[in-house]
Order: C-alpha cells, then structure tokens, then sequence
C-alpha cells in the first residue's frame, strides 16, 4: 500500500459519512423559535413576493436577474428556490428555510468530499477536509436556519472546483456541468467575481501542461517552479499592503473601521482586524493552514490538480485584505491546506509506528 494513496474499507466510509451527517444535523438543530439573520428576513420576503405575485418584482431589466442593474436586489436564485420549494410543499416559508438550511449543512459534506478526493485522492485526506470544511464555525453558523444567498454559494464552490478540475480529463461531459454550476453562482451571489483568478489560474496551468507536452524542449526545473511560486505569493500578498486605497479607497474609512483598535493604526490590519476574522469563520485548526501550503508548495512531482490550488490561491491572495467577504470564499481552501497539513502528520505517524491500524484497506488491483 502507498502511504499517498491510502484507502479506508466501505465499511469506515459508511461510518465516517454517517457520523458526518449526524454531526452536521446536529450542529444545525435551532436553538431559536424561528430563523436567525437579518439578510434571511429579506430573502424570506422576496420568496413570499415571488409566491404571491408569480413573479419577480424587482427585475426591472434581464441584468437584474444577477443583481447587475439599478434598483434591483441581489442575484435570485435563493428567493425562487425557496418560493418554489413552498409552493410545491405547501410548507410555510420559515419551515422551507429551516430544510434547506439542514439540506446545505448535508450538501456541504458530499462537495468537500468530491472535492478534496479531486486534489488527492487519499481517504485520510478527504475525511479531514470534510470535516473541516462542514464543521468550521463560518459554514455552521450561516446554515442554520437562515436563508443567507452567500451560504449556497460558498458550500458549492467545492462542487464547482471539482467539476472544473475533471474538466481537464473529460473536457465535453464536465465542461458543460461546470458551466451550469457556474450559471448557477452567477444568479445566487456577486461573490462570482471571486471566480475568475480561479478561472485563469486553471486556464495558465492547463496551458503549461499542454505546452510541455507537445514542445519537449520546455523543461522548468521544479525547484524553481516552487521557489518562483513561493514569491509570487508572497509579493502579490504585500502589494495591498502597501498600496490600500486600491481595495478600500479612502484611508480614512480605514481608520473609522479601525477605530478603537490600536490607536486606530492602519498597520495592525492583518493582526487586529484579517486574522480574527478568518480564525472566527474557519476555526482554530486554521494554525494549519501555514504548515499545508508551505509542505505543498516545496513537494515535489506535484500534481495538476495541486499546481492549479497554488495558483488559485496565489490570485485570491490580494483580496485577503477584504476579510469581510473573503473569509467566507476562502473556506475550501482554507479546508484543503489545514487537511493537507493534518494528513502530512497522519502519514508521519504511520511511519513512526507501522503497526497503527487506521481501518483502510490496502487498493485492489482494479484501483
């Protein structure tokens, strides 16, 4: 058996994913009488408007489907899919929005999963990104019982990875599944800009790939490769540093955000403001998040599916600075590294100790 490829028994899969489920229903069960959330109430009285009117009242313009237009609302996706899930029930919308809330937490299981098994395809690895993924305080707290448009469309963004990922191996087949999903995010929330480093960063990598393959002269020293990935993180992350009006404009609203904390000094924003934002919505495993990109960013024979992460997170890099909205779009990847360190430890362990029986069992030959 290959430590990099180890593979639990149907039998702790089927454990691992009911204990999943049980613990996500679990954390969802409400504590209060009726939903949480002020952007719910909202979205609960655009969904009854669609209910009573048969239609959308706010679409002025075919722009206003995706929120794109003067005067109109948000993307629509949620407001009908909730509309339509009562109509079709007969279930009082509240209700509606409590199902579809322990409906997300369960779905938030099975796309990290699909996910993390398209990065690498390690049992270990992909219960741990799961679990992570579905139980950080972030994705708990915005699904339960509130119909929040951004909680849809972060807990799909692992599915949407997943399908872009496989595009590569079944180009026809995926390409039109990660172009549905992509339509889907685009009508559920504006976090659909955040897409596109994601986007290119496939794009460049595919485009490498393909390069080498067909002009055998082309060979990048992987060292360099790892070295030159490394920088380029690192100096996209200080670009913003140094030059903040570019993603929050006017200094001075910085320091009204700031103020009280620290003297009001634009220089502690990563400790004082970025760091307890992404620790609160990812949770404290977040110590690891470190440790996972550094260990794959100096692994050698990296995968495809591994340059691309590097590189999505290299492009998301410079909206880290905006934790009000990236602490949510982060998540997944935030999920991968803290696995990716946890499984490193795992392995580490086995090794030491060989004789430890973690349930898996070793791939058959058909594998």
């Amino acid at each position: 058996m290959r430590e990099d490829s180890i593979r639990f028994s149907a039998r702790t899969k089927v454990i691992l994913f009911s204990l999943l489920v049980i613990l996500g229903l679990v954390f969802r069960f409400p504590t209060t009488p009726h939903e949480i959330g002020w952007d719910s109430f909202a979205v609960h009285l655009m969904a009854n408007s669609v209910s009573e009117f048969g239609y959308a009242k706010w679409w002025l313009h075919p722009a206003s489907i995706i929120g794109s237009y003067p005067y109109s609302t948000s993307p629509s996706a949620v407001p009908f899919l909730l509309s339509g899930i009562s109509q079709c029930t007969g279930m009082d919308t509240e209700k509606v929005i409590l199902l579809y809330s322990m409906f997300l937490g369960i779905f938030s299981i099975f796309g990290a999963y699909l996910m993390a098994g398209a990065i690498w395809n390690n049992d270990i690895f992909k219960f741990l990104v799961t679990f992570v993924f579905s139980a950080s305080q972030g994705i708990i707290t915005f699904s339960t019982w509130t119909a929040n448009a951004r909680t849809l469309f972060v807990i799909s963004l692992p599915l949407f990875i997943y399908l872009l990922l496989k595009t590569r191996a079944f180009k026809v087949r995926f390409s039109i599944l990660t172009f549905i999903i992509l339509m889907l995010l685009l009508t559920t929330h504006h976090y659909i800009y955040f897409t596109i480093p994601i986007i290119i960063s496939y794009l460049i990598i595919v485009t490498i790939y393909t390069s080498g393959k067909y002009i055998k002269s082309i060979k990048i020293p992987e060292n360099f490769a790892n070295i030159a990935m490394l920088a380029s993180f690192l100096i996209i992350f200080s670009i913003p540093y140094f030059y903040r009006d570019i993603w929050w404009g006017d200094p001075q609203v910085i320091r009204t955000a700031l103020k009280g904390v620290s003297s009001g000094s634009i220089y502690v924003w990563i400790s004082d403001v970025m760091l307890p934002s992404y620790i609160r919505y990812v949770g404290f495993l977040i110590i690891f998040v470190v440790g996972g990109y550094i260990s794959l960013v100096f692994k050698q024979n990296k995968r495809f599916e591994e340059w691309v992460l590097l590189a999505s997170l290299a492009g998301l890099t410079p909206f880290l600075y905006i934790a009000t909205y990236t602490k949510w779009f982060v998540s997944p990847f935030a999920s991968l590294l803290i696995g990716t360190a946890l499984t490193n430890i795992a392995i580490a362990g086995m090794r030491k100790e060989p004789h430890i029986c973690l349930l898996y069992t070793s791939p058959s030959p058909r594998d």
